[in-house]
């Protein structure tokens, strides 16, 4: 097979941990399975000892397809090759979810399962779901009356609007190792000045604002292509130059972090466009583009701008203002997950959710975990970047 320089480095690669980026179709899936081939061919590890994972069955189903094409094809004069060709059948190809119910039936007793609970039917774990939610908002509103939080809650939002906040927030806690243990740690936070300067508060506002300034960069990169321009007219050039400063200040100013970028936003101004007549042609199209990359680029400076807090002071004291609607929102969302695991432990049902939470829970167990990474010699996961908190701490 031909590879890439790129693709047989990582392929080769003697690193204990690797990490293959590349753009779709790009052969990331053909270089994870030479790998795995190369590593059974060459440095004597054993298919039995490899955990493979993905995230659809057919996804599975494909790559032990093609590894069984590549381990036949070696297996035809090589003896070893075709016990390992033999061990493909059993071999721990499958989703993560399937790693995760093997083991957890494996030591059910640890996390109190049912063993013979089953995986639950989408629709009918859906349903449940959203009985369990309907009852949890029935109880907030009889807390609601004795219960300061969740009548704060309650008289924050409307019945509609807490109902679709949990249902996002339940989906998001999902995809956390320790959801509940991160929600109080964010409903009993005080927040200060601090927080817009440093912590998840500060990165979350100055990436999405580093997002819309490589946006703002990019039209400005246009716009001097257009001054490189013959037909370009003086004045447009002279505009162009001024609008890359106005930019760049801005880009320098976000290298002292958020309140240095909050002070330079709130104080951008691009100077009028030249206004010129009787243009035509290459000139009128020159025109045109620069006209229309100059919105955009206003735009993209003001979504910066309102992505921020004006007022930082202000900011913080709505956050605090918000907090006792927050511990009434997780004091909701507890009771939500509680009364949906109690309909499904009823019915002897698991989740994709359960699954995942219970393998964690056997894992922190020092005992099991060493126990389960002594039978594997490697671990791949194919679509990595599909993998959310929780199955990444798996």
């Amino acid at each position: 097979m031909d590879f890439t320089p790129a693709q047989d480095t990582a392929i080769h690669a003697q690193n204990r941990e690797l990490l293959v980026s590349a753009a779709a179709g790009s052969g990331k899936t053909r270089v994870l399975i030479e790998r795995i081939f190369t590593m059974l061919a060459e440095d004597g590890f054993s298919l039995d000892r490899l955990l493979v994972v993905t995230f659809t069955r057919a996804a599975a189903a494909e790559m032990r397809e093609r590894l069984q094409t590549r381990l036949a094809e070696a297996a035809v004069n090589d003896p070893r090759m075709r016990r390992q060709s033999e061990l493909l059948e059993t071999a721990q190809i499958s989703t993560l979810h399937s790693f995760c119910q093997k083991l957890v039936r494996a030591y059910f007793q640890e996390v109190d399962m049912d063993p013979l609970a089953t995986l639950g039917d989408e629709t009918v774990c859906a349903n449940l779901r959203a009985q369990a939610m309907e009852a949890a908002m029935d109880a907030l509103y009889d807390r609601a009356a004795e219960d300061a939080d969740a009548a704060s809650l309650t008289a924050k939002f409307e019945d509609a609007a807490i109902a679709r906040i949990l249902d996002a927030l339940l989906r998001f806690l999902t995809s956390l190792p320790d959801p509940f243990v991160w929600l109080t740690e964010q409903a009993q936070k005080t927040y200060s000045q601090a927080d817009l300067q440093q912590g998840p508060m500060a990165e979350t506002l100055f990436a999405d604002c580093q997002t819309l300034l490589s946006g703002a960069q990019a039209l400005c990169a246009a716009n001097d292509a257009l001054a490189e321009k013959p037909l370009c007219p003086e004045p447009y050039r002279k505009a162009i130059r001024g609008d890359g400063q106005a930019v760049r200040a801005l880009a320098e100013a976000s290298l002292g972090g958020l309140p240095a970028m909050m002070a330079a936003a709130a104080a951008f101004a691009l100077d009028r466009m030249p206004s010129l007549r009787n243009l035509e042609g290459e000139e009128a199209l020159i025109r045109d583009q620069y006209k229309q990359n100059r919105e955009l680029l206003k735009k993209r400076v003001a979504a910066i701008r309102e992505s921020l807090p004006q007022d930082p002071e202000d900011a913080i004291r709505k956050c605090n203002a918000m907090q006792p609607a927050l511990r009434g929102l997780c004091a909701l969302a507890k009771d939500g997950d509680e009364r949906y695991a109690a309909l499904k432990r009823d019915r002897a049902l698991l989740d994709f959710t359960d699954l995942e939470r219970m393998t964690l829970t056997l894992l922190k167990n020092a005992d099991i975990r060493a126990e389960v990474a002594d039978r594997f010699d490697g671990v791949f996961v194919d679509e990595y970047q599909d993998i959310s908190g929780v199955q990444e701490a798996i």
